[in-house]
């Protein structure tokens, strides 16, 4: 066994009032630090002005934001574009109150799509080689791309189709926090006050079910002082079975049997344990966190060997190529809610990445042209 975990990691690094930071937002700046030092040191090695590095990194950091956002609300979250237009890029919601929500949701190939396109403009602006300044740009968003991937993975995103290879991994946090403000006794008292105190997931050992990707998990739920039989009972039979039979993307609870309990009373004190089946799946955020930083290790280490060896273009390219085709194929092992087109059951994101590699290889073959020349 490989991996095949239950993975319980709060996305919040700490909450302070209406602010919150994510490990997301944290790992993004910590990667973007790192790309700005090894893109300096790039450039000394290549006797490049320190302020065309620095020219470079701005332009390319502001291209791949823009970029990210845009087709993420485009692509994949429209709503927010035609309802939230102010949310594309203000973190902040006033309704019900005000809160800080940041600006979590990204899209990779939009960061490279955009940073394609604002490297254009500063080739043209400063009379710079866009090749030159490809190279160098690409590399960066690589360089970030691994942090992003580790960001995702803390925050329990971009997992896959459930699966019984060793990789596979059950998040949990999301049922944690679900039924934590789970409102009590809908039947009764709609809207009524969460009961529990603590929520605690372990990995089981009976199998209720056989299926791909199951896993038997236990879930104890603690109650507050003053929980009574019934209210306990009323809350597991009516919320707590809805909430787990509805959550269909990490667990399977069939409708067509009652809920696994059972309940324990201490001085008092209600606790139950819940016997129910979790869905691992492909942590596709590690599998290209992986990849993506053999890519670079690969590349800086080749770079830093044969400092002169590459044509203008060349490492652009392999990045593009690269990044591309590791992102389309392991979509194949992405959820595909609906095909875009019925006899292509190709998900949104392996779309783009088409145009991507095309744009890859027309870098690759002008830079051999040049070299030619």
């Amino acid at each position: 066994m490989i991996l095949n975990f239950i993975w319980n990691i709060n996305p919040d690094i700490f909450t302070f009032g209406p602010f919150q930071l994510k490990w997301l937002t944290a790992l993004l700046v910590v990667g973007v630090l790192v790309a700005r030092k090894l893109l300096f040191f790039v450039g000394s090695k290549e006797s490049t002005n320190p302020s065309e590095s620095r020219s470079v990194f701005n332009f390319t950091l502001a291209g791949a934001i823009i970029g990210a956002r845009l087709f993420y609300v485009v692509f994949i979250e429209p709503d927010i574009l035609l309802n939230k237009p102010a949310q594309i890029f203000f973190p902040f919601e006033f309704n019900p109150g005000f809160k800080f929500i940041g600006i979590g949701q990204f899209s990779m190939l939009g960061a490279l799509v955009g940073v394609f396109i604002i490297l254009m403009i500063y080739a043209k602006l400063k009379s710079k080689s866009y090749f030159w300044s490809l190279d160098r740009g690409v590399f960066l968003i690589a360089v970030i791309f691994v942090f992003l991937r580790a960001g995702n993975l803390l925050q329990s995103e971009y997992f896959g189709k459930p699966t019984e290879s060793p990789t596979g991994i059950l998040a949990v946090n999301k049922i944690e926090k679900g039924l934590l403000k789970l409102p009590c006794c809908a039947m009764r008292n709609p809207n009524g006050e969460n009961p529990l105190d603590t929520v605690s997931l372990k990995e089981g050992k009976e199998m209720l079910h056989e299926g791909v990707g199951f896993k038997p998990l236990l879930t104890y739920l603690f109650f507050k002082d003053g929980a009574t039989e019934q209210l306990v009972n009323e809350f597991l039979i009516g919320d707590v079975k809805t909430y787990l039979f509805e959550l269909t993307d990490q667990i399977f609870e069939p409708g067509t049997e009652p809920l696994h309990y059972t309940i324990f009373v201490d001085s008092n004190n209600y606790m139950a344990r819940i016997q129910t089946i979790g869905l691992a799946r492909h942590p596709l955020q590690l599998y290209e966190g992986v990849l993506f930083l053999i890519l670079t290790g690969t590349l800086i280490w080749y770079g830093n060997k044969h400092p002169k060896k590459h044509q203008e273009g060349r490492l652009a390219s392999l990045l593009i190529l690269s990044i591309s085709g590791i992102h389309f194929f392991i979509e194949f092992m992405n959820v595909l809610p609906r095909p875009l087109i019925k006899s292509l059951p190709l998900t949104v994101d392996q779309y783009i990445c088409l145009p991507i590699f095309l744009f890859g290889i027309v870098i690759l073959i002008t830079s051999y042209k040049k070299q030619k020349a």
